[in-house]
């Protein structure tokens, strides 16, 4: 009886801890290499072919979350003239229009999915980020019922963690990408959490409307 608690007990903590993790866990060295590898040659056949097959392929090897999204795409990412090379930095333009492109051709809910993971715990920042930005901004006002419905399989965490992205930014508290009120015209609670997060995204402006940018 007694190991039976012991066991639930950790159940309890540690569940929770590894749910977050999901979201954080960055790849090691190699594992990155290998992957950007992937996307290199996966999007050279994806650009030069007409067959679907390849474009397919891109999509389920491009990153699936904020943090592996930047490990391969972020300038910020690259400390050396030798990682340069194993970065995908000077590449995430045209990746990045690839991707945002697939998503009339890949399956909505696994496409609308997949752009969720990729804002959970994401952050405004320039070039490749701010491209990611606007391609999830161009999905959700293409299909908000689909966003808002693909958003339920969330927890409220990682709905707020998701509208966060979308409204951090230049600007962004100003002229909202997406509009909040018509979120609270499908869904209450989800127009009460991208709220919150707007709320917080204000807090990255200062009093003069500039953005603090990350050190």
């Amino acid at each position: 009886m007694k190991k039976l608690l012991i066991y639930v007990i950790c159940l309890v903590f540690i569940l929770p801890t590894i749910k977050s993790q999901e979201y954080n866990n960055e790849l090691d060295s190699l594992q990155i290499i290998k992957m950007i590898e992937k996307l290199r040659t996966s999007y050279l056949k994806a650009i030069n072919n007409d067959t679907i097959k390849y474009k397919i392929e891109f999509f389920e090897i491009f990153p699936n979350t904020f943090s592996l999204y930047t490990q391969i795409y972020d300038y910020n990412k690259v400390k050396t003239c030798e990682e340069a090379a194993d970065n995908l930095y000077n590449e995430y333009h045209s990746h990045s229009e690839l991707f945002c492109y697939l998503r009339n051709l890949i399956n909505k809910e696994d496409y609308y999915k997949k752009i969720i993971k990729l804002g959970i715990n994401g952050y405004w920042d320039a070039d490749a980020i701010n491209d990611l930005q606007h391609c999830i901004y161009k999905c959700i006002n293409e299909n908000l019922p689909l966003t808002i419905e693909t958003l339920k399989s969330f927890t409220d965490d990682e709905i707020e963690s998701f509208w966060y992205f979308i409204y951090d930014g230049p600007l962004r508290t100003e002229k909202l990408p997406v509009d909040i009120e018509s979120i609270r015209k499908l869904d209450k609670h989800i127009a009460d959490l991208a709220k919150k997060a707007l709320n917080r995204a204000k807090k990255n402006v200062d009093e003069n409307g500039i953005y603090k940018f990350r050190n």
